[in-house]
């Protein structure tokens, strides 16, 4: 399940695949995914992210060979959320990726935009739920 950029993982791994128009980037490689909903004071949050998309044998597109072709520069959601991490260290990294997401949704910056045009255009990864579900499955699969 590839992990969700943050915002400014965008001009990172854009650079480093030699695209020089972020936009680009994103129609060419990313989908807009559902991404958390945070309770933030009395209310419910919904936080879109941008996920790398998939390539043709349903893995991450930046995964071939069983290697990240992107590790160098690494999503946020990739490099620093793991699935065997204990919940307290996964809370921790994830609060610092959602405050990152509402900054820059207050702001209406480049990434809401993104994901707010990609959603448009149709271009969404499944459901959460699904992509974990996926996920589970396949550490199941491979912890024997």
């Amino acid at each position: 399940m590839p992990g969700a950029l943050a915002p400014r993982d965008l001009p990172v791994i854009a650079a480093h695949l030699g695209y020089d128009d972020v936009r680009r980037f994103a129609d060419e490689c990313l989908l807009a995914s559902d991404g958390a909903k945070v309770r933030m004071e009395s209310r419910v949050v919904s936080l879109p992210t941008l996920v790398p998309s998939p390539g043709a044998n349903g893995f991450c597109r930046f995964l071939k060979a069983g290697r990240c072709t992107i590790h160098a520069v690494s999503p946020f959601g990739c490099a620093y959320i793991d699935a065997h991490m204990p919940d307290l260290e996964f809370t921790r990294r994830a609060n610092a990726l959602y405050a990152e997401l509402l900054a820059d949704r207050d702001r209406q910056g480049e990434y809401t935009t993104l994901c707010e045009e990609l959603r448009a255009g149709g271009r969404n990864a499944p459901p959460l739920e699904k992509r974990r579900y996926h996920l589970e499955k396949a550490i199941r699969k491979e912890m024997g």
